[in-house]
């Protein structure tokens, strides 16, 4: 806390902020700062340390006695401690912390998150967003959103621009410090703000992202999962629809994967029973040699199949899936995919009803080219309903055509 002698303004000696010691110290701050919609603590406690002249938040933090890795991990006790000096409410400060829960896991506001699903280290932000916030001609006015965190929030549903990110910090400047960060590339914004062109696409995936951070719900099923779980569904299966089962999403750049998410939510649908046609499409557009489900599906198949099928979070995908690929695609029984068992085989292939019924490949050729069966399907891996043909396969009528 400043002391009275000090006046409004804190001053430097020897380049050393002169702060009291905040053992001596219980009253709120005289110069603060308030806090703003979907702001994150680490961004506001980074503005009250430009509003009180400090060089770095560290230094703010350490003569207020606030431990700045605490305000970053969302620890309860120091955000109260914040809420205090600034009169603020503690809760208003926690909502939309990014709270460590172990080894690369996170929450926000009850949001589930991953290292994969936010970049902690990075700065990100909207520069069109950045200028509306310094038109209020104050320094310390620019504030970082919870959603500029998301590795999947890439255009600002607002501005229609890329999310722009800034250089790495060096030392001794704070990766999480917001305001210092800022102010170090301010020229750097806005040169981004004036020369970004507004993306062609309509951003489908940020505002939805907005709406699970803040408690919202929408018209979804997928607002069921977890978000981590959310985001890397929905951008999996976007790739695979949007640009072909072989694309690894790596390849992709930050448009293409913004373009490959909206498709991924619209195509999830707003019951999961809406999945069964999106899947179907899928395996229609199949250009493998082959029925096989793992090639048909890419990086959505790749992404559950590493996943841990014994974590009920992604329960209700895996039954999905798993019932499609054994309905549709010739896996036999006591096969096991995502740690589910096929019951029955459904479907058979030229190679399974070969083996099965001791039937030559050519003779089943011939047999279901009788049958109807349409001629192309010859070129992209046969598959046929194992009930409907069992009686006659299994006869050993067939080895006589």
């Amino acid at each position: 806390m400043l002391s009275k002698t000090q006046g409004k303004q804190p001053y430097f000696h020897n380049r050393q902020l002169c702060l009291p010691d905040a053992r001596h110290s219980v009253r709120p701050l005289a110069l603060s700062v308030g806090l703003q919609q979907r702001e994150t603590p680490q961004s506001f406690v980074s503005r009250l340390s430009v509003r009180n002249g400090c060089a770095t938040v560290q230094d703010f933090c350490r003569h207020m006695g606030i431990k700045w890795t605490d305000v970053v991990t969302g620890k309860g006790a120091t955000l109260q401690h914040v809420g205090f000096l600034v009169g603020t409410s503690a809760d208003d400060l926690e909502r939309f912390a990014v709270k460590t829960q172990g080894y690369q896991r996170y929450t926000v506001n009850g949001q589930a998150l991953t290292s994969w699903t936010t970049r902690r280290q990075d700065l990100r932000l909207c520069p069109a967003c950045y200028v509306e916030d310094i038109q209020q001609d104050c320094a310390d006015a620019a504030y970082g959103r919870v959603e500029w965190q998301l590795s999947g929030f890439r255009i600002c549903p607002r501005h229609s621009l890329q999310i722009l990110t800034l250089p790495a910090s060096e030392y001794p400047r704070s990766p999480y410090d917001f305001a210092g960060r800022v102010s170090d590339h301010h020229q750097r914004i806005l040169a981004a703000a004036e020369e970004a062109k507004p993306q062609t696409q309509q951003a489908v995936v940020e505002p939805y992202l907005i709406t699970r951070l803040t408690g919202g719900s929408s018209a979804s099923w997928v607002d069921r999962l977890d978000l981590d779980i959310a985001c890397k569904f929905i951008m999996t299966l976007g790739v695979v629809l949007e640009f072909g089962a072989h694309t690894r999403p790596t390849t992709l750049t930050e448009e293409q994967m913004s373009q490959a998410c909206g498709v991924g939510l619209q195509a999830a649908g707003s019951r999961i029973d809406d999945l069964c046609s999106t899947f179907e499409l899928i395996a229609k557009r199949s250009t493998t040699s082959a029925k096989n489900f793992h090639k048909d599906f890419g990086a959505l198949s790749c992404w559950l199949s590493r996943v841990d099928h014994s974590d009920a979070r992604y329960e209700m995908l895996l039954d999905c899936l798993s019932k499609f690929a054994f309905d549709h695609y010739p896996f036999a029984s006591g096969h096991n995919l995502f740690g589910r068992d096929c019951a029955q085989r459904k479907v058979h292939n030229l190679v399974s009803a070969s083996a099965e019924f001791g039937v030559t490949i050519s003779r089943l050729r011939k047999f279901l080219i009788a049958k109807k069966l349409p001629h192309n399907t010859f070129d992209i891996g046969v598959a046929f309903s194992a009930e409907q043909y069992r009686n006659e396969l299994g006869s050993g009528l067939i080895t006589r055509i």
